[in-house]
C-alpha cells in the first residue's frame, strides 16, 4: 500500500507543480514541438490533468501508442488509478468508479496483479462510501486474496479494516468486531498507528451497537489519541461523529450536538462531502427530536442537497421522510405531502431495481447450471457410447478367431453381467437403506439438539439474574453430554456446570436426565446449601439408573461444580463432585477442589464437602468441564492441561468477560490446529462479580 499511496502523492504533487506553471491549454499547444522521445510523458502529463473520463482515456492512449513498454502502460494505470483517487475525495463516487474500473483494465493488460489489488481496494472504499455495500465488499474481498497471495500484509490489514467498516455500515456488528480484533493486533504488531486507530474505532462502534458504552468510549479515546499524534483532521472527525452518535443515543443532547459541531468543522475544511451529508443530516435528527424543528429542516435541507447531488439514495429517502413529518408537524400540510411522494417513488424504484438485480442473478445461475447439467449428461452419454464402441470391437476379435470360442465367451458374459447387475441392485438397494437411516438417525439427533437446547437457560432469563458472564459450549457431536443450569430462588443464584458421563446420544439423554432432577430439587427448595443438592441430586441418579456398585453401569453419573451466591450477604457456597471452582480476585487465583466421588455409584462415596467464603466487586469465577483442559493439540499433539487453563483464565480476567470468551475460543483453536478432531464436549463458565 506503501507504493500505491507514494505513486499517488507524487501525482498530486506534480499536478500541483503544473498547475502552477502552465495550464492543460498549454501543454496541447506545445505538444507539436516536442521531441518524438518526449511525447508519451507529455501525452501523460495531458491525460493527468484532464477532467472529463473519455480526453483522460484519449490521451492515456495515445501516451501507450508512442511507448508501449511495461513501465508506460503502468505508469498510465496509476495516472488512472489517482485520478479515480481524486473523485472519490471529492465524493464524485460514480465518476470514481468508471477510473478505478479502467485501472483495473490496464493493470490486468501487463499482469500486474499487485496493483490490480490497489483498483480492487479503491473500488471497495468508493462503493462503501457509495452505500453501495454488497459491491464493496465483493471488491474487497479481491484485493485482500490478491494481496494475501503477494504477501503484503500491511495491504492486507488496510483492506480488512475498509472490510469492517463495510459490516459495520451494513449493521452486521458482530463481523465487524471479530475482523478489528485481529487488525489491531496485527496494526500494534507492526507499530501502525493510523491502522490501530481505525481498528480501535470500528471496535468502539461494536460496543456502541451492544449500548456497552464504557468501552465504545474507552476504544474511541485509544482512537482520537491516535489521530491527534498523527495530526489527522479526517480521523478525529470520525471520532467526534461517533462519540456524538454515543451521546445522542444516551440522551444527552447537548455533547451530542457538540460533537456533531467539532466533527462537521473539521469535514468542511478537508471538503468531503460525504462526510458534511452525513454530519447535516446527524444535526438534523438530533434537532428533531429535541423539538427544533426550524434547525432540524435546515440542517436536513444542506444534507440532502449534498446527499442528491453525491447520488446517496438511501440517505435521501430517509431525509424526504423526516422532512415531510417535520412539514407535517409545522402545519405545512403540501410540502409535506409532496416530500411523502418523493420518498415513497423513490423507495419503491430503489426496490423495484434491487428486485431486478435479484432476478438476475437468480436467472444467471439457473442458466449455468442448466448448462453444467447438459455438459455431464453429453459426458455420460460419451462414456456409454465410448464403452458400447469397445465392447463391440473386443466381439468382432474373438468372432474373427473361433466362432464357438466367441459363444462360449458371451454366455460367460452375460451370466457374469446378469450376476454383476443383480449383485450391484442389491448393493444399490441396501446402499439406499443405509442412507435412509443415517438422515433419520441424523435428523432425529438434530431434533434432538433443539430439543436439548430448549432445556438450557435461555440468554434472557441468564441477562435477569447474571450482570456480566460468558458461556463457551461447544459440543463434541451434535448434541451434548454437557450442560449448564441457572436459577434464582429468593435471594441465591444457582448455576453449575455438568459433564455426564459419555458425549453424543448418550451424554444428550444423561444430560436431559440430570437437568430434570435439578428442576425437581429447585421446585422442592428442600436443600440449606449446595452440598445438600448434590447429595439430592446423587440419590435420585441412582434411583434412575437401578444401579449398584456390582452392575456394570456403575460408572453412569456425572461430575459437576455448583455454586449458590446470595446477592444481599455477599456469600458464596461451592460444592463439587470432581470438578473445581476456579475464583480470581486482584490477579491472585483461588482454586477450590471438589470432592472425589461422581453423582452416580462408585466404590467408595464420599459425602459432598461444601465451601463457603465471601464475595467482593470484579471477583470473576470459573467453573468448567474437562473437555478444554484434555483436548489434544500443540507441537507434541498433547491435552492442553489444567494447569495451563488455569494460567490462561489469570492472564484475560483483565478484559471483558466478552473479550475474554473470544480469547478462550481463539486459544483453543490454535491449539486444535495440529490435531483438528475435538475428544470431547467443552464448556467453561465465567461470571464477573
Amino acid at each position: 500500500m506503501k507504493k500505491i499511496i507514494g505513486i499517488i502523492v507524487a501525482l498530486i504533487f506534480f499536478h500541483t507543480h503544473l498547475s502552477a506553471q502552465n495550464n492543460i491549454d498549454s501543454l496541447k499547444n506545445h505538444i507539436y514541438s516536442v521531441p518524438d522521445t518526449m511525447l508519451a510523458t507529455k501525452y501523460l502529463e495531458i491525460a493527468e490533468n484532464e477532467t472529463v473520463f473519455d480526453s483522460v482515456l484519449k490521451y492515456s492512449q495515445l501516451a501507450i501508442s508512442q511507448d508501449s513498454s511495461f513501465e508506460s502502460k503502468q505508469n498510465v494505470g496509476y495516472v488512472i488509478l489517482y485520478k479515480g483517487w481524486r473523485n472519490y475525495s471529492k465524493s464524485l463516487y460514480s465518476e470514481a468508479n468508471k477510473y478505478f474500473f479502467k485501472a483495473n483494465e490496464y493493470f490486468d493488460l501487463i499482469n500486474d496483479s499487485l496493483s490490480i489489488g490497489y483498483a480492487y481496494y479503491g473500488l471497495g472504499m468508493n462503493n462503501k462510501y457509495w452505500g453501495r455495500y454488497k459491491n464493496a465488499l465483493e471488491y474487497i474481498h479481491k484485493s485482500i486474496k490478491i494481496f494475501e497471495e503477494k504477501g503484503t500484509e500491511e495491504d492486507i490489514i488496510g483492506s480488512m479494516i475498509v472490510e469492517s467498516y463495510i459490516q459495520d455500515a451494513w449493521g452486521h456488528y458482530i463481523e465487524s468486531y471479530k475482523i478489528c480484533q485481529q487488525t489491531y493486533i496485527m496494526a500494534k504488531k507492526n507499530g501502525n498507528m493510523d491502522q490501530m486507530s481505525y481498528s480501535a474505532l470500528a471496535i468502539g462502534n461494536y460496543f456502541l451497537s451492544q449500548q456497552q458504552l464504557d468501552s465504545a468510549d474507552f476504544y474511541f479515546e485509544i482512537a482520537l489519541e491516535n489521530f491527534i499524534r498523527l495530526k489527522s483532521a479526517y480521523g478525529r472527525a470520525l471520532v467526534y461523529r461517533d462519540k456524538g452518535k454515543m451521546y445522542h443515543g444516551s440522551k444527552n443532547y447537548a455533547r451530542a450536538n457538540n460533537m456533531y459541531l467539532q466533527s462537521l468543522s473539521l469535514l468542511e475544511k478537508n471538503q468531503n462531502k460525504r462526510g458534511i451529508s452525513e454530519l447535516l443530516i446527524l444535526l438534523g435528527e438530533l434537532n428533531y427530536e429535541t423539538g427544533n424543528l426550524k434547525e432540524s429542516k435546515k440542517y436536513l435541507e444542506k444534507g440532502q442537497a449534498l446527499a442528491i447531488e453525491i447520488e446517496l439514495i438511501e440517505d435521501v429517502i430517509n431525509n424526504y421522510l423526516t422532512l415531510s413529518q417535520i412539514e407535517e408537524k409545522t402545519g405545512n400540510y403540501s410540502l409535506s405531502l409532496k416530500y411523502y411522494k418523493d420518498y415513497v417513488s423513490l423507495r419503491d424504484t430503489v426496490f423495484n431495481r434491487e428486485k431486478h438485480e435479484q432476478i438476475a442473478d437468480l436467472s444467471a445461475k439457473y442458466e449455468t447450471e442448466k448448462k453444467q447439467q447438459q455438459i455431464e449428461l453429453q459426458n455420460i452419454q460419451l462414456e456409454k457410447k465410448q464403452s458400447t464402441i469397445k465392447l463391440q470391437q473386443i466381439i468382432s476379435a474373438i468372432l474373427s478367431v473361433l466362432v464357438l470360442l466367441t459363444l462360449f465367451l458371451a454366455y460367460t458374459i452375460f451370466r457374469f453381467y446378469r450376476t454383476k447387475k443383480r449383485d450391484n441392485e442389491i448393493l444399490t438397494k441396501q446402499k439406499n437403506e443405509i442412507e435412509y437411516k443415517n438422515r433419520q438417525i441424523t435428523d432425529s439427533i438434530i431434533y434432538a439438539q433443539k430439543i436439548q437446547q430448549s432445556i438450557l437457560p435461555s440468554e434472557n432469563k441468564l441477562n435477569t439474574i447474571l450482570q456480566e458472564y460468558f458461556i463457551f459450549f461447544k459440543p463434541r457431536d451434535i448434541v451434548s453430554g454437557d450442560f449448564y443450569y441457572a436459577t434464582e430462588i429468593n435471594d441465591w443464584l444457582i448455576i453449575t456446570a455438568v459433564d455426564c458421563t459419555g458425549h453424543g446420544v448418550p451424554g444428550a439423554f444423561m444430560s436431559m436426565l440430570g437437568n430434570a432432577f435439578l428442576n425437581d430439587i429447585m421446585s422442592a427448595c428442600s436443600f440449606q446449601k449446595a452440598s445438600d443438592i448434590l447429595e439430592t441430586l446423587r440419590i435420585k441418579v441412582k434411583e434412575a439408573l437401578q444401579t449398584s456398585e456390582n452392575e456394570d453401569n456403575s460408572k453412569d453419573g456425572m461430575d459437576m461444580s455448583l455454586i449458590m451466591m446470595n446477592k444481599k450477604t455477599m456469600k458464596l457456597q461451592f460444592s463439587g463432585a470432581y470438578n473445581p471452582m476456579i475464583l480470581i480476585r486482584n490477579t491472585e487465583l483461588i482454586e477450590i477442589k471438589g470432592t472425589k466421588s461422581p453423582i452416580g455409584v462408585h466404590y467408595r462415596e464420599l459425602p459432598f464437602e461444601n465451601h463457603e467464603m465471601d464475595l467482593f466487586t470484579n471477583d470473576s469465577i470459573y467453573l468448567f468441564s474437562d473437555g478444554y483442559a484434555d483436548q489434544m493439540g500443540g507441537e507434541k499433539d498433547s491435552k492442553f492441561t489444567i494447569r495451563n487453563l488455569r494460567s490462561l483464565l489469570v492472564e484475560v480476567n483483565k478484559f471483558n468477560m466478552l473479550e475474554q470468551k473470544a480469547i478462550l475460543e481463539k486459544t483453543l483453536n490454535n491449539w486444535m490446529k495440529t490435531s483438528k478432531k475435538q475428544i470431547d464436549d467443552i464448556l467453561v463458565l465465567g461470571i464477573k462479580i
